[in-house]
């Protein structure tokens, strides 16, 4: 029975390994527009007034344990890195 069932599975997986019937789809006309928001950047661009704004624009990056002053104090020491 194990046998069996080994040799199912491998038959399956040739038969998904299928080459002749490959599909080509053209993407060429597909416009993408996509904008990238660095973190980084904006966090060391940012200061005491608008560190609500990050929090909310980053929340993942900002959890509960993370004090404001904490976070405050690596914006002040982002010029050594």
């Amino acid at each position: 029975m194990r046998f069996f069932l080994v040799f199912l599975i491998v038959l399956f997986s040739f038969y998904g390994c299928n080459t002749r019937q490959v599909k080509k789809v053209d993407v060429s006309n597909i416009a993408v527009n996509f904008k990238v928001k660095r973190f980084d950047i904006d966090f060391y661009s940012a200061g005491p007034e608008n560190l609500q704004a990050l929090k909310i624009a980053y929340p993942y990056f900002f959890p509960r344990s993370v004090t404001d002053s904490l976070a405050l104090s690596k914006i002040d020491n982002g010029a050594r890195l």
